[in-house]
């Protein structure tokens, strides 16, 4: 996937983005921190997609009783 020129500007990429919001910023907190605007911001962001579609769960973590 092409980088977002103003992300690479910034030394970041959509998957820094995507980590920075799964720990809880939002996405106008993130451009002010960085010193961009949210448009800006949300325009140069591409979510990334996994490629696999199943999650597998280790069954040893599930206690039987």
């Amino acid at each position: 996937m092409k980088q977002s020129k103003i992300l690479t500007a910034l030394g970041l990429s959509s998957l820094d983005i995507q980590n920075m919001l799964m720990n809880g910023l939002t996405m106008p907190e993130i451009a002010k921190k960085y010193n961009i605007t949210y448009i800006s911001l949300v325009q140069a962001f591409k979510i990334q997609k996994k490629d696999f579609k199943y999650i597998f769960i280790d069954e040893c973590h599930f206690a039987h009783g």
